[in-house]
C-alpha cells in the first residue's frame, strides 16, 4: 500500500498481516511509496518490492526483512516490476535429417555423409553459428573429426567477444577475444598428437567463471577466468586450409533462474543482472512536445 507498507495474507486475503518484522525490523518500509509487489514465482520467500522514492528492496524470507537493490538505476522512482524464471531448451542436433535449418552456415559449412553418416563439414575459414546470446551456463558436447588442419571451437559468443579452443593435431589451447573481437589472446595450452581422420569425443564446460575443455572425457583444460563473459552463444569456426566434420551436437544448458525487470519515470526500462548485482539500463521511453521523456511513467511493460 503507497505509503503504508506491506501486508501479507495466508488464507487468500481473508484476513492481512502487516510485515513489520518480529521485533518492527520493518517500521520504515510503512512509510515507503510503494508501487509494486511481486513474488518470485520459483520461491515465495523471494519478494520484490518498487518504490516511487526509495527504489527496489529485495526480501529472501517472505518480507519479513528487506534490502535495498539500487546499484546502476538512475533514478528511485520505480512504477512497475516483472519477475520471471528464464529457461532455455537443450540442443541437440545429429544432422540425420540431411540438414542444419538451426544454424548459421557460412559458404564453406554443409551437411554432408561420412559413410552413409550425415554429419556438418567445414572447408576453409568460415563458420557454424547456433544457439542464443542470452545461453549462461552450459555443457557443449559434439564429435569432431579432422581432415585437414584445426578448428577454433568457440563458445560464449557474444558482442564483446568469446571464447575458443583451438584443436590441432598438435594440441589445444584456450583463447579469449577481448575489446569487441579486436584483441585475441592465448590463455593456455596443452602439447598433445591428434590423429587425422579419427573421431574425438569433445566436451566444453562453462559455468560461472570458469571453462573446462575435455577430450575423450579426460580433461585437458581448466581455467577460472578473473574477468569472464557470463553468457554467449556457441559455434565452430574451421580455420585456413582445414576442413573438418562435426557430428552429435549436444548442449545441455542450466536454467538462468529469476529475471527481473523495473520500469521507471523517465528513465525508461531495467534489468537486474545478478552476476554482477546491478541494474542493467535499456534506453528511455520515447516522447516529444508537451510529453517528454523525464514525463514518461512506465506503468506496464511485458
Amino acid at each position: 500500500i503507497f505509503s503504508k507498507g506491506v501486508y501479507k495474507s495466508y488464507d487468500g486475503a481473508g484476513t492481512w498481516i502487516p510485515m513489520y518484522g518480529n521485533m518492527g525490523q520493518n517500521a520504515y518500509i510503512m512509510e515507503k511509496e510503494i508501487t509494486k509487489v511481486k513474488v518470485d514465482p520459483s520461491n515465495s520467500d523471494h519478494v520484490y518490492l518498487a518504490t516511487s522514492d526509495s527504489g527496489v528492496y529485495f526480501s529472501d524470507d517472505g518480507a519479513e526483512s528487506w534490502e535495498e537493490m539500487n546499484d546502476g538505476l538512475q533514478t528511485l522512482d520505480i512504477k512497475s516490476l516483472k519477475v520471471a524464471n528464464i529457461e532455455y531448451n537443450d540442443f541437440t542436433d545429429n544432422f540425420e535429417n540431411g540438414n542444419a535449418n538451426e544454424w548459421e552456415l557460412d559458404q564453406g559449412w554443409s551437411v554432408t555423409q561420412d559413410n552413409n553418416n550425415y554429419v556438418l563439414e567445414g572447408i576453409g575459414h568460415e563458420w557454424a553459428t547456433t544457439g542464443l546470446e542470452n545461453w549462461r551456463d552450459y555443457t557443449f558436447e559434439f564429435k569432431l573429426k579432422l581432415i585437414e588442419r584445426s578448428i577454433h571451437l568457440n563458445a560464449r559468443i557474444n558482442d564483446e567477444g568469446r571464447y575458443y579452443v583451438t584443436f590441432s593435431g598438435d594440441g589445444v589451447s584456450l583463447g579469449k577475444s577481448t575489446d569487441g573481437w579486436s584483441q585475441h589472446n592465448e590463455i593456455t595450452s596443452v602439447e598433445e598428437n591428434y590423429n587425422l581422420d579419427q573421431w574425438y569425443d569433445i566436451k566444453i564446460e562453462v559455468y560461472s567463471d570458469n571453462i573446462k575443455f575435455y577430450v575423450d572425457n579426460i580433461l585437458k583444460i581448466d581455467y577460472t577466468d578473473p574477468n569472464p563473459y557470463y553468457s554467449g552463444s556457441i559455434a565452430f569456426e574451421s580455420l585456413e586450409d582445414s576442413h573438418i566434420y562435426i557430428d552429435d551436437v549436444n548442449v545441455e544448458i542450466e536454467p538462468i533462474g529469476t529475471a527481473i525487470y523495473a520500469g521507471t519515470a523517465g528513465y525508461g526500462l531495467y534489468s537486474y543482472d545478478s552476476s554482477t548485482e546491478e541494474w542493467t539500463h535499456h534506453g528511455r521511453t520515447l516522447g516529444n512536445g508537451y510529453w517528454t521523456p523525464w514525463e514518461r511513467g512506465m506503468y506496464q511493460f511485458s
